[in-house]
């Protein structure tokens, strides 16, 4: 069976990364969606691919080097400039949102831990899951085999899927 996923949400229609790009995603019928999650200066989980804000906000700056605030002050931004009033969302802003839209596919959390190591990341996902529980399926994904093993041990019963670049 064929099954639709949205990565980074329904990109034609919105900035990637966004609430409005998951809600239209949900909205389209996707099967499953694709998020990006990279930790701030603070600790909190944030849903955007770049380690940087420079390509997708109106900002500049190291996700790691800023707080929740400081990065949702910013505003995202299509790739020709248009800025719009979606901000940066965190994990549990996104998992509150698909329960509330009564999402019932699965939700693909990548670790972006292949570029930048945030120690402590695949803890607080775990437990942001936990706490927020979902009534939807989790699967987690990096490039990064180490956190692979550590969402492992962590969460023996996970979905892990191992992500590969092609040749």
């Amino acid at each position: 069976m064929l099954k639709i996923y949205a990565h980074r949400g329904n990109q034609a229609q919105a900035v990637e990364n966004s609430l409005t790009a998951f809600r239209d995603a949900v909205t389209a019928g996707a099967d499953g969606i694709e998020c990006d999650l990279h930790l701030t200066a603070d600790g909190a989980l944030l849903v955007i691919h770049d380690e940087q804000l420079d390509r997708t906000t109106d900002s500049q700056g190291e996700v790691s080097d800023l707080t929740l605030a400081q990065i949702q002050a910013a505003r995202l931004r299509f790739s020709d400039g248009r800025v719009t009033q979606d901000r940066i969302p965190s994990l549990p802003e996104l998992l509150n949102l698909l329960r509330d839209l009564d999402f019932k596919g699965t939700l693909n959390l990548e670790l972006k831990t292949d570029q930048k190591d945030y120690p402590g990341i695949e803890v607080a996902v775990l437990a942001t899951v936990e706490e927020l529980a979902p009534n939807f399926d989790i699967v987690y994904s990096s490039f990064n085999w180490y956190t692979l093993q550590r969402l492992k041990v962590l969460a023996p019963g996970a979905k892990i899927a191992a992500l590969v670049e092609a040749a």
